[in-house]
């Protein structure tokens, strides 16, 4: 007779899921001594109740018994609230060990680019425990704040230089390679730094970070599709600048208007297409130009470069955009009215459709 053994796989559980299971049982705790709190309160409202009315049933005892549950209680209750925000501390401390996106955010522009932070040479670590030897370290204690309609980051990160033989760094050297961060577009930073036993610390607040895959909800948001549309809109219009108008009936009234105007005909989602976690995303926008003094040629100029420009940047709530074309053109001559207010030339445009591709990786 011959036995079959089965081997059993266990799942370990990371210190975020570990956490987050924490945070979940004190809530519910403290939601359950907030039940039995009124419960409690309910008890002794109705014993004084049935004393009012008479009832000689209800004891000394039983009176003193409910008020002292009472009191039981709301000293329980008080300690259940008070473990939920060392709990909440613990879930965004797990959260930045097991997901350390700024400091992956930091820590990959300075191995793209050592000289510009005047580390060249030295190894890049995230989250070490150990710091004791020469490389840059960069740490995150507290979880990524992510905006989930459109996957923008914000947090504190702490860089800290360990150089051989505790050779002094200037601080000032990182700072610079951080503005270059946030000239690139890429996030918003303030620094400030300090020297360190054996090199320098530089601490970190990013905001309006945009990662190169933004995580974002599978179903992509109405107005999230407008804004982006609006925006490539108003990007384009700004390219042909400024005209000041003259009302036709008020020689007085003036007013500075865009030199091409537009309208958003509409913004839609054509295909999406999952691989792994990330969705790989389909978008077309229609909208309308039209100019009194802006030649045809070159609003088409305009809108090219507008739509070029689009390919790298990160669309907030649709994803990073990794290419955008204009597929149509339809050109449109309008001839003035006679009488109408702010109108004193023919005006050219036409309706335009333009197709964006964008990346994603998919909540949950």
């Amino acid at each position: 007779m011959s036995t079959t053994k089965t081997k059993t796989t266990r799942t370990i559980k990371t210190a975020t899921e570990q956490a987050a299971e924490r945070l979940a049982e004190v809530r519910a705790l403290l939601v359950q001594r907030e039940t039995e709190q009124e419960t409690a309160e309910g008890n002794v409202a109705e014993l004084i109740g049935r004393l009012k009315g008479g009832d000689t049933d209800v004891t000394a005892l039983d009176l003193v018994t409910a008020e002292a549950e009472v009191r039981r209680i709301g000293y329980l209750m008080e300690a259940a609230r008070k473990a939920v925000a060392p709990a909440e501390k613990a879930l965004d401390a797990a959260s930045a060990i097991d997901s350390p996106t700024l400091a992956r955010f930091i820590a990959e522009r300075i191995e793209a680019d050592p000289f510009a932070f005047g580390v060249y040479g030295m190894p890049v670590v995230i989250n070490a425990d150990d710091r004791s030897k020469p490389g840059v370290y960069v740490n995150q204690a507290k979880a990524t704040k992510t905006e989930p309609a459109t996957g923008i980051m914000s947090g504190q990160v702490g860089i800290t230089v360990v150089t051989p033989n505790g050779t002094p760094v200037d601080g000032a050297v990182i700072l610079a390679g951080l503005a270059g961060i946030e000239a690139s577009g890429a996030a918003l930073v303030t620094t400030s730094a300090s020297p360190s036993p054996a090199g320098v610390t530089v601490s970190a607040n990013l905001s309006n970070v945009k990662p190169d895959v933004p995580t974002l909800p599978a179903e992509v948001d109405g107005n999230a599709l407008r804004n982006f549309g609006l925006d490539l809109l108003d990007d384009i219009a700004g390219r042909g600048g400024t005209i000041t108008k003259q009302s036709a009936t008020d020689s007085n009234y003036r007013m500075t208007v865009k030199a091409i105007g537009f309208r958003l005909g509409g913004a839609s989602v054509t295909q999406q297409e999952r691989d792994g976690d990330q969705e790989r995303r389909s978008v077309r926008v229609v909208f309308d130009l039209w100019s009194s003094t802006v030649r045809s040629d070159k609003i088409s100029e305009y809108t090219r470069t507008s739509v070029g420009n689009l390919v790298g940047e990160m669309a907030a709530g649709i994803g990073r955009v990794k290419a955008a074309r204009v597929v149509s053109e339809k050109a449109n001559i309008e001839q003035p009215t006679p009488g109408q207010e702010f109108t004193n030339a023919r005006k050219v445009g036409g309706r335009v459709t333009v197709e964006v591709e964008a990346v994603a990786r998919i909540a949950g």
